[in-house]
């Protein structure tokens, strides 16, 4: 991606907020090419291009690090940005004590393990 927008190559390294747009489009069904080129134009431009459809949208999301959470979390606001309504669940996933004091301070609930953090979505059993 850095490349084609005529970026130094290290420019949008993991995590990004183009990384968590672009995941969010290709869970829906667009090819990598396409949901990245859309996540980029957005987070980075401003642009949005085929957004819409994420209105209302409940997005669960697992990280094990803050800096990663942190990348999820101005994803969503992109989205908000656009008047979109995005309902986000943040949740941290490690057994290191640490890292959950770190994922709670940017608003992150931390679980053990993925699977007690599926436990807590509504509806899962």
């Amino acid at each position: 991606m850095s490349g084609l927008r005529g970026e130094d190559l290290q420019a949008h390294l993991k995590p990004s907020p183009v990384h968590a747009l672009a995941a969010l489009r290709c869970a829906v069904g667009d090819p990598v090419d396409r949901a990245v080129k859309a996540a980029a134009e957005l987070a980075l431009d401003g642009v949005s291009n085929g957004w819409d459809h994420f209105d209302g949208v409940e997005w669960v999301a697992y990280e094990d690090t803050a800096r990663g959470m942190r990348s999820v979390l101005s994803a969503a606001s992109c989205l908000q940005r656009l008047g979109l309504r995005v309902r986000l669940w943040p949740v941290g996933v490690t057994d290191s004590l640490e890292k959950a004091r770190a994922l709670s301070a940017v608003g992150a609930e931390s679980v053990s393990n993925l699977e007690d953090g599926l436990k807590r979505l509504p509806g899962w059993e």
